[in-house]
């Protein structure tokens, strides 16, 4: 019964956050990894944190509580990275600001985890800006790009929801929708790439199904707008249904279990969109995030694609202005 999927130490940092603290209860929930190693700099809370979790009734984890990345030099080889950290966020701080407080800490932080954490199959970065943070993760602990990657795929699950409604029938016949490019309100919707029984979404439109242009443009407000609806409803950001994705990208990294085929966010190496941290088509497995560099958009997606493209590669110049990123 309670037999985990892994020994593997799952290293969380931001542990005492909103989606860290998810990810640890949920990592001993479904039994994913035994050993979770919580990364805060609030020792009170951490320990708290330690002894709620022992207290689960789940046997047998081991938790241990670092606040200085040179701890994990007395722990096992980390596995897993769940990069959660961000700067308290206000209404009143601008996308600019955000971008360089977070670029500032995020840099700061991996170049001081880096020696540490180079055995880890996999990190995933839910601090946003999450595609210009990816890219600094990724840039400044030198792991391999297949092994970095951010979430986007509450993007992707929330146009499945209301695709699904709008055209009644089941969720789980959407499983060839998705969005594309970056993670705000510049992602793309696919239209032309996304398929319902196989057939492009840009072909049912208009084909007396009940399902116009006009319905889809409705169906991408929403999703572009949806993190606003569950923070206006909830009174704060979701964080369980992040943390719940993260640890399916981590269960992928796993022998014997399903591939993660929902779009990630990783270092680009399409001609098209070069040396920027995008969601495109790709599969989580064994072996790292892998993205479709074949991948083909037309019209209306390749259009939305480059406007995000564009968008991705002017933060990228600004951390580099500021001293966060290397040049690509």
């Amino acid at each position: 019964m309670n037999r985990f999927l892994t020994s593997a130490p799952f290293l969380i940092i931001g542990a005492t956050g909103h989606i860290g603290s998810a990810l640890a209860f949920m990592s001993v929930a479904m039994r994913f990894s035994s050993h979770l190693i919580l990364f805060g700099r609030d020792e009170k809370k951490l320990l708290g944190m330690r002894e709620e979790l022992y207290e689960c009734g789940v046997y047998p984890i081991q938790v241990d509580i670092i606040t200085e990345p040179e701890q994990l030099t007395t722990l096992p080889p980390v596995a897993f990275v769940a990069y959660t950290v961000s700067v308290p966020f206000r209404k009143e701080t601008t996308r600019e600001e955000l971008l360089l407080y977070n670029g500032e800490l995020t840099a700061r932080l991996a170049t001081a985890f880096a020696p540490y954490i180079q055995s880890a199959k996999l990190l995933v970065c839910v601090s946003n800006p999450a595609d210009a943070m990816g890219l600094v993760l990724q840039q400044q602990t030198g792991l391999a790009p297949e092994k970095v990657c951010s979430l986007s795929a509450l993007d992707t699950t929330r146009y499945r929801k209301h695709l699904s409604r709008a055209l009644h029938i089941p969720l789980e016949e959407t499983g060839e929708v998705y969005t594309l490019g970056s993670h705000d309100d510049k992602m793309v919707v696919a239209f032309e790439g996304s398929r319902v029984h196989g057939i492009p979404l840009s072909q049912l439109v208009g084909e007396g199904k009940g399902f116009s242009y006009e319905d889809f443009e409705s169906v991408e407000d929403i999703v572009v707008r949806g993190g606003r609806f569950i923070i206006r409803h909830r009174g704060y950001m979701a964080f369980e249904s992040p943390a719940l994705l993260m640890l399916e990208m981590f269960k992928a990294t796993l022998e014997g279990q399903k591939p993660f085929t929902i779009p990630a966010s990783r270092l680009s190496e399409h001609p098209l969109f070069p040396n920027v941290f995008m969601a495109l088509p790709s599969c989580i497995d064994t072996k790292g995030v892998h993205q479709n560099r074949e991948y083909a958009p037309e019209g209306r997606d390749l259009e939305k694609l480059t406007i995000s493209y564009n968008w991705l590669k002017d933060q990228r110049e600004e951390l580099i202005r500021a001293g966060y990123l290397n040049s690509l």
